[in-house]
């Protein structure tokens, strides 16, 4: 299961962690005596984590009663864990054929919005999980309230993606405000939804907010597979506050956690995230050598490990080679420093974003690597490439929509506060 990213630091937003699967599984009821030995094999495998035997045991229940809608209804959330999206699709709908309990019926909706979810559908993903939520009757109120601590981060999580901020900080105040009984569940749903507030607040410029939600969640995630990600939020927002000293201890405990951890959502995209964060860090502070060490380490992930997407490993290498080619630009090894913007544009522009956030992610770092170009250009007496580079910049600018061109105005990227649309203007001025 993959968790995707926000503007120019590519943010992680809240894990759905077990979704659906933990969630109704708990209270699900059994259907058929004669398939209930395999049922109940069934559960006890999957609550242990050995997918295979409690896939094994739900077919065979299935063998027996091929009418058990809560052994389709596991073994979707069984080949969702596998991330085999058309076969959960095939169960959660095979439930649902079935004319399930109501409780059922409703994990089979959300298991159908966490497929699509995960496959960056996000607005069927809303539509089902809708779906799930509607007659909160046919259930009670503490089952709904468990439904909605899976529904709640999922809609946040989308919304996000496609832009809509306030309504995503809705549900995840909605997701704080649920009384659930389970204290495992609780403090995940705690955990996740302080998480993403705080990326949230981050990707908004409100960093200090951001931290303060940051260490909210340090309060759920004590044994937390996901405690990196506060780590992570919160090295990222000590980078826009200037305070490397922070950010450096926040980032280099991120790394170590997700080093140890068994299971981390999207693991290769996530570290490459972090060693490029450090590089920044090191750069912003000028310890070169750090920085370069940080970002080699970033493109050794990248080409090393397998990644959800091409999108995911074009913006790791852009963002990489961006800093490269500012180390080398400031050492004045400008042959060098050139190669890698090149580079990084090359990536950058190689593939098409599909959501909103991931547009942002992109446009800027396609105009910060066309800026350092620019600027280059300049400082070596080629006015007329820095002229071509700053045309192509200017066009990018104003094909913006408002929304992203609000998010990377107010991103502060630069440790002197300018934003890269001032960064431009200077530099523009100045040729």
């Amino acid at each position: 299961m993959s968790a995707k990213n926000k503007i120019a630091v590519l943010l992680i937003l809240v894990a759905i962690a077990g979704g659906a699967a933990y969630l109704i599984f708990k209270i699900a009821g059994e259907e058929s005596v004669s398939a209930d030995y395999y049922k109940q094999e069934g559960k006890k495998y999957f609550t242990s984590g050995d997918f295979e035997k409690s896939e094994e045991n739900y077919k065979k229940a299935l063998e027996m009663d091929p009418s058990c809608s809560t052994a389709s209804y596991q073994l979707g959330n069984i080949y969702l864990r596998y991330e085999e999206y058309d076969q959960a699709r095939e169960y959660f709908n095979e439930a649902l054929r079935k004319d399930p309990e109501s409780l059922i019926e409703k994990g089979s909706y959300l298991g159908l919005a966490g497929a699509y979810f995960f496959e960056e559908d996000y607005g069927k993903s809303i539509d089902y999980i809708n779906l799930a939520l509607e007659d909160s009757q046919a259930v009670t109120r503490a089952e709904m309230e468990v439904l909605e601590a899976t529904a709640y981060p999922m809609l946040a999580n989308s919304l996000f993606f496609l832009g809509n901020f306030s309504a995503s900080e809705e549900y995840l105040q909605k997701a704080l405000q649920l009384d659930i009984k389970d204290l495992k569940l609780a403090s995940s749903v705690k955990e996740n939804a302080y998480n993403g507030l705080g990326f949230l607040s981050s990707s908004l410029g409100e960093n200090e907010t951001a931290i303060e939600y940051f260490n909210e969640s340090m309060n759920y995630n004590a044994d937390s597979a996901l405690r990196y990600l506060s780590y992570f939020g919160m090295g990222q927002s000590y980078i826009f506050l200037n305070d490397y000293d922070k950010a450096l201890e926040s980032l280099l405990t991120s790394l170590s956690l997700i080093d140890e951890s068994q299971y981390v959502p999207d693991y290769s995209f996530n570290k490459t995230q972090i060693y490029n964060l450090l590089g920044k860090a090191y750069l912003d502070i000028e310890n070169f050598s750090q920085a370069e060490n940080s970002f080699n380490s970033a493109i050794e992930v990248i080409e090393t490990e397998t990644f959800d997407s091409a999108r995911e490993r074009v913006l790791s290498y852009s963002r990489a080679y961006s800093g490269l080619g500012e180390i080398s630009f400031q050492l004045n090894n400008h042959e060098t420093a050139l190669s890698f913007f090149e580079q990084g544009l090359e990536n950058i522009t190689s593939v098409e974003p599909k959501y909103f956030s991931e547009k942002t992610n992109f446009y800027f770092f396609e105009i910060l690597l066309r800026y350092q170009k620019a600027l280059l250009h300049a400082s070596t007496q080629n006015a007329l490439e820095a002229e071509r580079e700053l045309e192509k910049i200017t066009n990018l600018i104003s094909s913006l929509p408002p929304e992203i061109y609000s998010l990377i105005e107010n991103l502060p990227w630069f440790n002197d506060g300018d934003s890269i649309f001032e960064k431009v203007n200077v530099l523009q001025n100045e040729i």
